[in-house]
């Protein structure tokens, strides 16, 4: 890249353009090594939020896994998105914040500037206090070549994806995985308890099935009518309401045993 074609010092641009010569070609797809003149030249000269978006989402999916933290094929489908709605240069520095706090640069670079801890907060501070770009006319336009692929994502809401993460550094934390445990309980508290008797209003009553003498099943607690018909029916439903106090118990056999009675 030639002096001439070098951005302002300072500006967004520049920064994220020595990110990008710090990054091993180990540390990128072989893609990179076709598009990467073109990026440069279109970093160099991009005079818009959302020049600068579409070259760091570039980057950013051509950056190998094995150089980023386990986080971020989780993060990559929100990180895009916010990339999508960019609207201001602050936006796109977030954005490049996430992603240089997600590389292992101990594995994508040798370059000393990036491997100390000091050197990568002074660079961490000028990407927050960037909020201009080269301001130049006419920037190239650049293409994605062989990394084509689906648009980005974007939120109905983008307030919920900065709610996640921090707005300062650009951290942006994985979704919380939820446990099994919380699925069970989650997948329990759905099933409807068995009701007997009488329903609640705008409910229907579960059917029971009762066995039968011979050993089949019978569905006829079903039928309210023919349960308010069969004295027995009804009070075996009833009793099942009942608590198990030896008292109540034995309130009902008695009850049981007089309808079995023949009053004549």
């Amino acid at each position: 890249m030639s002096s001439s074609s070098r951005p302002p010092s300072g500006t967004l641009n520049e920064l994220m353009l020595q990110a990008e010569r710090a990054i091993l070609w180990s540390a990128v797809g072989e893609e990179w090594r076709e598009i990467r003149a073109p990026w440069v030249d279109a970093c160099s000269s991009a005079s818009s939020p959302q020049a600068l978006a579409e070259l760091l989402v570039a980057l950013g999916r051509s950056m190998r896994p094995s150089v980023m933290h386990s986080r971020w094929p989780r993060m990559l489908p929100k990180w895009e998105s916010k990339l999508g709605l960019a609207s201001s240069y602050s936006d796109v520095s977030r954005m490049l914040l996430a992603l240089e706090m997600n590389i292992d640069w101990n594995q994508a670079t040798k370059s000393s500037r990036f491997r100390s801890g000091s050197s990568r907060d002074e660079w961490r501070s000028r990407v927050r206090s960037a909020s201009s770009s080269t301001g130049a006319s006419g920037s190239k336009p650049f293409s994605f070549g062989t990394l084509s692929a689906k648009p980005p994502r974007t939120f109905d809401d983008s307030s919920r994806f900065l709610a996640h993460g921090d707005m300062k550094t650009g951290y942006l934390p994985p979704s919380a995985p939820v446990s099994k445990k919380k699925l069970r309980k989650q997948s329990a508290g759905e099933r409807k308890p068995l009701s007997f008797g009488h329903p609640a209003s705008g409910e229907q009553a579960l059917a029971v099935p009762q066995l039968s003498r011979s050993g089949g099943s019978s569905s006829a607690a079903t039928d309210r009518t023919s349960a308010s018909r069969s004295p027995l029916l009804a009070l075996r439903r009833t009793q099942s309401t009942f608590c198990n106090s030896a008292a109540r118990r034995t309130f009902v056999q008695a009850l049981v045993l007089s309808s079995l009675v023949d009053p004549t």
